[in-house]
């Protein structure tokens, strides 16, 4: 497509002139980030959840099942893509600050937990912890545990004075973080015995700041019409 088309495509976008339909699960991590992102731009967005099929013990089986974004006919995967693409084709309040080290440091926190924690959780690695390697509920607790408490305690050591991960605005860090913050916290999830954040005073603040926005609430997995089915 040439670069001439994309303001064009930005105001159609903003203008919802294109439906915009979030495909995913209520606990999707991805699903999660992208609810945020939209609902932190203000976009309005129809969700459909993604066929679940159920494995021999009766639990949900999202093997094989891609969370996306259709704007249009435009298909769009992957959270980092997801979030960008949100960010620059929406109107609404910008997600990145607007000085380059500002940017710098919110993608830094992003990526710091797209890659050292989000992944350790994802469905796919559970499954081959538990299905291939025979890990029993306790060693997969312990395992979720580990990558939690290690990084966050590198995320934590990234953020500076501010409400949110960076600054007093939500931006691209607190879209990506929020959902692991979260995730650490709800009591339907694999860490049974909770997980304490006060080892983390800088994302605790910063995730009671998001829990009291609109946005967060709204993309929250327990506030889904589809979450009890998910279980």
């Amino acid at each position: 497509m040439a670069s001439s088309s994309l303001p064009m495509l930005a105001r159609a976008f903003g203008s919802a002139a294109a439906p915009v339909i979030l495909h995913g699960f209520p606990t999707s991590s991805t699903s999660f980030l992208a609810r945020f992102a939209l609902n932190a731009k203000g976009v309005k967005y129809e969700q459909k959840d993604l066929p679940l099929v159920k494995r021999p013990d009766g639990r949900p089986d999202a093997e094989g099942q891609k969370p996306h974004l259709d704007v249009g006919d435009t298909r769009v995967e992957k959270p980092g893509a997801i979030f960008n693409f949100v960010n620059e084709n929406f109107d609404g309040p910008p997600l990145l600050p607007a000085d380059t080290k500002g940017r710098a440091h919110s993608r830094a926190i992003a990526t710091l937990c797209a890659t050292d924690v989000a992944p350790y959780g994802y469905y796919r690695v559970t499954r081959l912890l538990t299905d291939k390697l025979g890990v029993n509920a306790e060693g997969v607790e312990a395992w979720h545990r580990y990558w939690l408490e290690n990084g966050f305690k590198e995320i934590e050591g990234l953020l500076a004075a501010g409400k949110f991960c960076h600054g007093d605005n939500v931006t691209m860090a607190d879209i990506f973080v929020m959902p692991q913050v979260h995730w650490s916290q709800m009591k339907s999830g694999v860490l049974k015995g909770g997980f304490d954040l006060s080892p983390f005073p800088q994302l605790q603040k910063a995730y009671q700041q998001c829990l009291a926005t609109e946005a967060f609430q709204k993309a929250l997995p327990e506030n889904q019409p589809g979450y009890a089915a998910s279980l």
